[in-house]
């Protein structure tokens, strides 16, 4: 997988997230991001059941 930003709009939380994308940067190859990566995804199993 890719670790990415992605900057938009929320249209949608139910029954899934959907976001109307403006702008996407991959943040894979950067190691400081790339040690964070897990604990985001921690963070987000928290915040979206």
């Amino acid at each position: 997988g890719k670790y990415v930003m992605v900057m938009g709009v929320l249209r949608s939380c139910s029954p899934e997230p959907i976001l109307r994308a403006i702008k996407m940067t991959d943040l894979s190859e950067n190691p400081v991001h790339k040690n964070m990566w897990s604990l985001e995804v921690e963070d987000l199993h928290r915040v979206i059941p």
